[in-house]
């Protein structure tokens, strides 16, 4: 049974081999459109891992149809002689794509925005002070209000956090959370290999993440699993997944604050 998958695999992949080799080579638009339309999925997928951090009134079909724009662009700019498989080549122009449609509908109000701001400025002041992890309550203590209201306050602004990680780490600079913590195991662009002393400061981040918190990380990114599925590895709701990954970025960014003047000193 498993050398018949083999061999179903197998074929498979040289099916679509050919079609990147019709497309490219002898410019099928025939072979364009079936590329398209066997990675479709990919799109759906990443929308339904972003969703659960959106608010109510964001419409899937906007960020499926964003993604399939990023979709386009990366089949069109795809190069079938690099290592890098078209997997991942896709996954940061399909994301970039929908964040690029959230951020042009405005969706967050100010005012949360100011509340993510705060929560950022907690995180880095006290994990400052203490030399570790900052645990709710010490956050919430250093907010002034109950637990209760932080946890709320982490709900409000969790949307937030999905942009954080198409945003720049510094900037003028293009490096971003996302394209860190997803699998090193694939090829680094060129110009992220000129920013080791970054990636470094940003690795250590996470890896000094409170265990739950880098678990929630590792299983977004490196496993591309959803909030949902993750919550059922774990054994917690998909809501509180949401609540962890929140707080994992809020942590990593006021880290990267505090790491500010490493990067103005060496670049």
């Amino acid at each position: 049974m498993k050398k018949t998958k083999k061999k179903t695999d197998k074929k498979e992949e040289a099916k679509w081999a050919q079609k990147w080799v019709d497309y490219k080579i002898n410019g099928s638009i025939k072979a364009k459109k079936e590329l398209i339309e066997h990675y479709l999925p990919f799109v759906k997928y990443t929308v339904s891992r972003i969703l659960p951090g959106l608010p109510a009134h964001v419409h899937p079909d906007d960020l499926i149809s964003a993604g399939i724009s990023g979709l386009m662009e990366a089949v069109e700019h795809y190069d079938i002689q690099t290592k890098t498989k078209f997997e991942s080549f896709s996954n940061f122009r399909i994301h970039g794509s929908i964040i690029d449609e959230l951020r042009a509908m405005d969706w967050v109000p100010r005012s949360i925005r100011n509340k993510a701001r705060k929560l950022q400025t907690a995180y880095s002041a006290l994990e400052r002070k203490l030399g570790r992890p900052a645990t709710d309550n010490e956050v919430a203590d250093f907010l002034n209000i109950p637990i209760d209201e932080f946890e709320q306050l982490i709900n409000e602004t969790k949307a937030v956090t999905i942009i954080s990680l198409s945003t720049p780490v510094k900037r003028g600079d293009n490096t971003n959370f996302s394209e860190i913590i997803a699998d090193t195991n694939d090829e680094l662009p060129a110009d992220m290999m000129q920013k080791k002393d970054r990636k470094r400061l940003i690795v250590e981040a996470i890896n000094n993440l409170p265990k739950q918190e880098r678990a929630v990380l590792t299983l977004y990114y490196y496993e591309e699993m959803t909030f949902k599925e993750i919550g059922e590895v774990l054994g917690v709701s998909e809501s509180r997944i949401s609540q962890i990954h929140s707080k994992a970025i809020f942590r990593l960014r006021g880290r990267l604050d505090i790491s500010e003047v490493v990067f103005n000193a060496t670049y």
